[in-house]
């Protein structure tokens, strides 16, 4: 995973802006944003190690939003594959995954927690060209900054374990009455569960101690 961790001698990006800042700071200097911890620069993606479908997914969503590029490595296991963590602008333990894999057809995948979602894999996702593959990733994680998907970790009567949930607010509303949710965390901070600063912080790999 991405790591926001400070230190003097390397060198970082803003997380709203995506420019360069040398040291911790109260803010941005380019663009004013405010931050705690400035996201790591990522030193040591190569593109020529790429499969060529990583490399066209990695090109094309580049040139789409070039504010990623900072937030570009090799898939953890794999150097072949691309993998683009983008970091919540509210907590430090929240990304965007975005990863390619090679399986029956090439794909997308995208994680927002531990749920995820294959593009081309299921429908109505299946499409036949990177550019449509793109699209519709886009469009998932477009409804994740808007806040149209929430994370959360919710409680289950036919297992022993909770679920991870990808909810909508109104589902997350309905869920929250019946008590069913044990955390809950949007992109932006606006659907927190329980209602505490402290839980921003929730990392989304680990269950409750019961």
């Amino acid at each position: 995973m991405a790591e926001n961790i400070v230190n003097e001698s390397d060198e970082y990006i803003c997380s709203d802006c995506g420019k360069e800042v040398k040291t911790k700071d109260n803010m941005c200097p380019h663009c004013g944003a405010p931050f705690d911890k400035p996201i790591k620069i990522t030193k040591d993606f190569e593109l020529n190690k790429l499969n060529d479908f990583s490399k066209e997914v990695y090109n094309k969503i580049i040139s789409r939003h070039p504010e990623w590029k900072s937030y570009v490595t090799h898939d953890e296991e794999l150097l072949k594959f691309v993998a683009i963590y983008i970091p919540s602008p509210v907590s430090n333990n929240l990304f965007i995954d975005i990863l390619t894999m090679e399986g029956e057809e090439d794909e997308i995948t995208i994680y927002f927690g531990p749920p995820h979602i294959h593009v081309p894999m299921y429908k109505p996702f299946k499409r036949h060209t990177v550019d449509n593959q793109i699209e519709d990733a886009e469009e998932i994680i477009q409804k994740i900054f808007n806040e149209e998907i929430i994370l959360a970790r919710t409680r289950s009567w036919f297992f022993v374990n909770p679920n991870f949930s990808w909810l909508s607010p109104d589902k997350y509303n309905s869920f929250i009455k019946k008590n069913k949710i044990y955390n809950a965390i949007s992109w932006n901070g606006n659907f927190v569960y329980p209602e505490n600063k402290m839980n921003l912080d929730w990392i989304p790999e680990r269950f409750p101690d019961e």
